[in-house]
């Protein structure tokens, strides 16, 4: 089993940011040829709505292949949350 992940988070202003996420995995299973490999890409805004309050949005690609299946899934999630 094999997982990385990086990302890199850019302040455009005091009140929005930007990011870039990035995720790789592979499985292999023992005793099998078989394996699975996950690439994951999402860009992010998040915005700073009132003190304390921030809102996130997150879209981009998740890629599942294995010797089995190909799977590609789009994603986009909005996230609000407090951060005291």
């Amino acid at each position: 089993m094999l997982n990385a992940q990086a990302g890199y988070d850019y302040l455009l202003n005091p009140k929005n940011s930007i990011a870039v996420l990035a995720s790789y995995g592979k499985i292999d299973y023992t005793g099998a040829s078989n394996s699975t490999v996950d690439y994951l890409a999402n860009l992010a805004f998040g915005r700073r709505l009132l003190d304390g309050w921030r809102s996130k949005q997150r879209a981009g690609r998740n890629k599942s292949v294995s010797t089995l299946l190909e799977t590609e899934l789009s994603t986009l999630d909005v996230v609000s949350q407090y951060c005291p």
